[in-house]
C-alpha cells in the first residue's frame, strides 16, 4: 500500500508543470508551462565528476597553472644542462692542459683558438656589409617606434612595449660603432641576428600602433594579438642579450690571446713547425726577448729560470693565462647556444599559453555552467529523507486510533 501510494506521488511530482501546482481542469486541455523549464531530474555523480573535471581544466588553463608548471620544469631542466655543460667543459681543459708538456703543444693550441676566435682579414668586408644593414634597420626600427610612440601616448600597457623594443634597438646601435679591429667572429654572428631581431621588432610595434585602444575595449582576440606582440618582442629581447654574453665571453678569449702573445711569439717555420720566443720586461720596463726550443718541456723551462726571478714571473703568468684560455675555449659559444634553445622553448610555452588562455576565458562561462548543472538534481539522500517523512507522517493516525 505505501508502495504504490509513493509511485503514485513520484509520477505526481514528474507531472507537475513549471510553476509547481497540479494541473486542474479537464483532461484535454493543455498543460501550461514556461518555456525552457527543465524537467525533474535525478543526480548523477559520474557526470557531476565529469563536469567539476572540465570546470577544472578550463580554469587551470585560464589562470596559466599549467603552463607556469612546464616553465618551472623548464627552469629545472636549464639548470641541469648547464651544470653538465661546466662539467665536460671542466674535464675537456684539464685533458688538453695536462697534454701541453712541451711549447709545441701550447703554440697549436693558440693557432687553433685565434683561428677560430678571431676574424680574417678576408672578413673584413662581410663586417662592413652587415654593419651597413644593421645600420639600415636600426633606423627604420627607430623611426617605427617613434611613430608608435605617437600613436600610444595615451595607452600605459602598449607604451611600455615600445620602451621595451628600444633596449634591443640601443643593442644594434652599440654594435654598429665596434671597430674591425675590436671585433671577434661572434661579431659576425651577433650583426646578423641583430638585423633579423630589429626588423622583426619593427614589424611587432607596427601590429601593436594598429590596436591603439584601451584594453577595455579590445576584444579577446584583439587582447590576444597584443599579448603574443608583447611575448616575441620578450623573446628578441632576451635572445640578443644572450649573444651580447656570448661576444662579452668572446672578447674575454680575445684578451688572454693578447696577454699570451705578450709573453710567448709563435711563428709558423716553412716546414711547418714552430719557432718560438719568450718576451720579459725587468723591474725597469725593459723588453728582452729569449729563444725558445718548440721541443722544450715547460717543466725544464721553470726549471731554467729559477734563477731569474723576473723571467721565472714572467711564464708563470703567461702559463696560468694559458690555463685561463683552455678553460674558457668554446664555452661562451656552447653556453650561448644552450640558452638560446631553453629560450625557444620558452616562448614556445608562452606563446601557447597565450593563446590557450585566450580560447579558455572564452569557453569558461560553458565549463561552469556544465558543471553548475550535473552538480544538481534530486539526489539519493534526498529521496530517502522524503519518504522517510512520508511514512511517518502516514503512521501518525494509525497510533491516533489505537
Amino acid at each position: 500500500m505505501r508502495i504504490t501510494a509513493l509511485k503514485a506521488l513520484f509520477g505526481f511530482l514528474l507531472l507537475l508543470p513549471a510553476g509547481g501546482h497540479a494541473q486542474t481542469g479537464s483532461a484535454s486541455a493543455p498543460a501550461p508551462t514556461i518555456p525552457k523549464d527543465p524537467l525533474i531530474y535525478f543526480y548523477n555523480s559520474r557526470l557531476d565528476g565529469l563536469g567539476q573535471n572540465v570546470q577544472n581544466a578550463a580554469g587551470a588553463v585560464a589562470n596559466g597553472q599549467v603552463f607556469d608548471t612546464q616553465l618551472a620544469n623548464l627552469e629545472v631542466v636549464s639548470r641541469l644542462a648547464t651544470d653538465r655543460l661546466f662539467s665536460s667543459g671542466r674535464r675537456a681543459a684539464l685533458a688538453r692542459i695536462e697534454s701541453s708538456r712541451n711549447w709545441r703543444a701550447i703554440c697549436s693550441r693558440l693557432e687553433t683558438i685565434k683561428r677560430r676566435t678571431l676574424p680574417s682579414a678576408i672578413q673584413q668586408p662581410e663586417w662592413q656589409r652587415q654593419i651597413d644593414a644593421l645600420k639600415a634597420q636600426v633606423a627604420a626600427a627607430q623611426s617605427t617606434a617613434a611613430s608608435a610612440t605617437e600613436q600610444l601616448k595615451t595607452i600605459a600597457d602598449l607604451l611600455e612595449e615600445v620602451g621595451n623594443a628600444q633596449g634591443a634597438i640601443e643593442a644594434g646601435k652599440f654594435l654598429q660603432d665596434r671597430k674591425f679591429a675590436d671585433i671577434t667572429t661572434t661579431d659576425l654572428r651577433v650583426a646578423a641576428k641583430l638585423q633579423e631581431a630589429i626588423g622583426n621588432i619593427g614589424t611587432l610595434l607596427n601590429g601593436i600602433a594598429a590596436q591603439a585602444k584601451p584594453a577595455s575595449a579590445r576584444s579577446a582576440a584583439e587582447q590576444m594579438k597584443v599579448d603574443l606582440a608583447k611575448a616575441e618582442i620578450d623573446h628578441l629581447k632576451a635572445l640578443i642579450q644572450i649573444e651580447e654574453k656570448r661576444s662579452d665571453g668572446e672578447h674575454d678569449v680575445k684578451d688572454l690571446l693578447t696577454a699570451i702573445e705578450n709573453t710567448l711569439l709563435c711563428v709558423r717555420t716553412a716546414s711547418g713547425g714552430w719557432e718560438c720566443k719568450l718576451q720579459f720586461t725587468d723591474g725597469s720596463g725593459n723588453v728582452t726577448t729569449e729563444d725558445l726550443s718548440a721541443a722544450e718541456e715547460i717543466g725544464a723551462t721553470l726549471e731554467r729560470l729559477r734563477g731569474q726571478p723576473f723571467k721565472l714571473k714572467a711564464v708563470v703568468y703567461l702559463l696560468e693565462n694559458v690555463a685561463a684560455l683552455e678553460a674558457r675555449g668554446d664555452m661562451p659559444v656552447r653556453i650561448a647556444e644552450l640558452r638560446a634553445a631553453i629560450e625557444d622553448r620558452r616562448f614556445a610555452v608562452r606563446r601557447d599559453a597565450i593563446m590557450a588562455r585566450t580560447y579558455e576565458q572564452i569557453l569558461l562561462t560553458g565549463a561552469q555552467r556544465i558543471a553548475t548543472y550535473y552538480r544538481g538534481g534530486v539526489k539519493p539522500e534526498t529521496l530517502a529523507q522524503f519518504a522517510n517523512a512520508l511514512a511517518t507522517a502516514g503512521l501518525i493516525p494509525t497510533i491516533a486510533l489505537k
